[in-house]
């Protein structure tokens, strides 16, 4: 059983044209999200899931895990729950069983890895109980 964090990274947004490869002092929106993963001691995996073929491209030989999520989970309209479904099942695929599920946004590239760690031990907590 793994503990994955999972980055949806769709390549079509609106109002702001490539907003998950946008960079933020030089470093790209889904690469804020991939540096604080790694940092995270109880994940085993990072699973990026986007239908964006340069995101994709970029971390297929890395030790990042990348699902291709399909068009019709890639819309405007789609929900995230979806994607992250989808992004699991894949995952699952491969022999490969999901405990939990940290995932982590692109757009909010500031997070508290403390805060982080604390809801990790809080959940575990109570899923003991």
């Amino acid at each position: 059983m793994g503990n994955v964090a999972i980055i949806l990274a769709r390549e079509g947004s609106i109002r702001l044209k490539n907003k998950n490869r946008r960079k933020i002092n030089g470093i790209s929106l889904v690469d804020w999200s991939i540096n604080f993963a790694k940092k995270i001691n109880f994940l085993n995996d990072i699973i990026v899931s986007s239908d964006d073929q340069k995101i994709l491209k970029k971390y297929i030989n890395n030790s990042i895990i990348v699902i291709n999520r399909p068009k019709f989970l890639s819309k405007k309209e789609s929900s995230s729950e979806d994607a992250i479904i989808h992004a699991a099942s894949e995952y699952e695929k491969k022999n490969r069983k999901i405990d939990s599920i940290l995932l982590l946004q692109p757009t909010s590239p500031f997070r508290s890895l403390q805060a982080v760690n604390y809801a990790f031990k809080k959940y575990n907590y109570f899923k003991k109980k």
